[in-house]
């Protein structure tokens, strides 16, 4: 699924939306990264997913920069980072793993073939 497909369900044009994070939002240093594909292996309770973004800004110092409201430079070249997180059904809800909102995958070998498998497909 790419972020186009998000967008789309939320009805919005994805020529002037983006999917973006700030993967550090208490530091200092501005951390912003795009989200550009997802990846999930659904489970019965347990749902590991695959994201994979391009830095927009990596450390970069706050001054002048807003976090709300910023431009890229779209002449450089955008670094490529992936990362794999999980979700977990309790109640019903679908939840963050137990080690918190940012957490760490356990994946057995046939997740990990399905996941990177389609990873690759779309390099």
């Amino acid at each position: 699924m790419t972020s186009g497909d998000v967008l789309r369900g939320l009805k919005l044009p994805s020529e002037t939306h983006a999917l973006v994070t700030d993967l550090k939002p208490t530091d200092v240093k501005v951390s912003l990264y795009e989200f550009t594909d997802f990846w999930g292996l659904s489970g019965h309770d347990f749902l590991p997913l695959g994201v994979q973004m391009v830095t927009l800004f990596r450390d970069e110092g706050a001054r002048g920069l807003s976090r709300q409201e910023f431009i890229v430079n779209d002449s450089a070249q955008p670094e490529v980072v992936r990362e794999f997180l999980y979700l977990r059904r309790r109640g019903g809800a679908w939840r963050w793993g137990s080690t918190g909102n940012v957490n760490g995958a356990l994946l057995f070998p046939q997740a990990w073939r399905s996941l990177v498998g389609r990873m690759d497909k779309q390099r």
